[in-house]
C-alpha cells in the first residue's frame, strides 16, 4: 500500500475551496456582528433558551471563520 500525497493535497485543496466558498457566500461576518448586536439588547438575557441558541449559533460561526483565517496562512 503505497501513500498518494497528490491525491491528499488535491483533497486539501478542494476542502479549502469549499471553505472559502461558504465563508464568502454564508456572511458569516455579518452573522457574528448581527449576533453580537443582539446579545447587547436589553431583554437578550431574559429568554434563556433563545440566547443559549444565539450564543450557540455565534460560536459556530466564529469557529468557522477562525478555521477559515487558520487555513489561509
Amino acid at each position: 500500500n503505497s501513500f498518494d500525497f497528490d491525491k491528499v493535497i488535491e483533497k486539501i485543496k478542494r476542502t479549502n475551496l469549499n471553505i472559502k466558498g461558504i465563508f464568502e457566500t454564508n456572511n458569516i461576518e455579518e452573522k457574528i456582528l448581527f449576533f453580537e448586536k443582539r446579545i447587547l439588547e436589553e431583554n437578550f438575557w431574559k429568554d434563556k433558551i433563545l440566547s443559549q441558541k444565539i450564543l450557540k449559533e455565534k460560536n459556530f460561526f466564529e469557529d468557522i471563520q477562525k478555521n477559515y483565517l487558520e487555513s489561509k496562512k
